[in-house]
């Protein structure tokens, strides 16, 4: 956490979060690449993390997926964005230079990523969307939104103390105690409450560059199959999923990023 968003917590950004204004989840889905390593097409599905709504953490979302799988009966498979989830370093602003594209704080701006495949003989891609975001809402409100918070506020207790010590106003040398963890989970579930009642905001066909730097954009070309951008390069329509302007940077000039 702290290699992506730095040590240190920012306190404009934990005000935005304990907003309680109505809101609801944003999610980003992505034009779909026919892979050529696996049958189906690829997409990309990013939920922006509510600003009402404390920084989500992939540790929460695995840990419930990995829940669900091991109730999943045998001979069925789990659906394909399960366990791809990860927290991505985004740019900066939409569609903005990499010289500026790593996040050093949390915030709004946190985003959490899962690739899903739609096979072609399978669901289309707006009902598959909406059956992943059904489950993933039921994450926050089964058995209810008190054991969901209480969940949540474990995951975060481990990796972001800091900023959970900031939340209820206690120095930072002294350890969280069983009450400072129930004050918490109580403002968790009152937000998980709010963000889950209304239907997310769903928008599809967002360039990659939305979000992701162009290293994040590669692998993702990678993990469909691809080693450069020979297939993909005399077709406009397939550029934009990946850049908004349709200009590909050239496939040897993409380098990671030094954090």
């Amino acid at each position: 956490m702290n290699d992506i968003f730095g040590t240190e917590v920012m306190s404009d950004s934990i005000s935005k979060s304990l907003s309680y204004g109505r809101e609801v989840f944003q999610v980003y889905v992505s034009s779909g690449l026919k892979c050529t390593n696996t049958p189906g097409t690829k997409y990309v599905v990013t939920l922006k993390s509510n600003p009402r709504f404390w920084w989500l953490k992939h540790e929460y979302f695995s840990l419930c997926a990995n829940q669900m799988i091991k109730k999943i009966p045998n001979g069925k498979h789990a659906p394909s964005w399960f366990l791809t989830n990860k927290e991505i370093r985004r740019r900066d602003k939409p569609y903005g230079p990499n010289v500026i594209g790593l996040r050093k704080s949390g915030s709004s701006h946190t985003v959490i990523s899962f690739t899903l495949i739609v096979y072609h003989d399978g669901l289309d891609l707006r009902t598959q969307v909406t059956n992943m975001f059904k489950i993933i809402q039921s994450w926050f409100s089964t058995p209810s939104p008190a054991c969901a918070a209480k969940k949540y506020i474990q995951c975060l207790r481990y990796s972001m103390p800091n900023f959970l010590k900031v939340m209820e106003k206690i120095d930072r040398s002294t350890t969280l105690n069983e009450d400072h963890l129930k004050s918490l989970a109580r403002k968790a579930e009152i937000c998980m409450k709010s963000v889950t009642k209304a239907p997310p905001n769903i928008h599809y066909e967002t360039p990659l560059d939305h979000f992701m730097l162009d290293e994040d954009i590669k692998k993702f070309a990678e993990s469909c199959g691809y080693g450069n951008w020979t297939n993909l390069d005399d077709d406009m329509s397939k550029r934009k999923i990946f850049y908004k302007s349709g200009n590909l940077i050239p496939w040897d000039r993409i380098r990671t990023l030094p954090l």
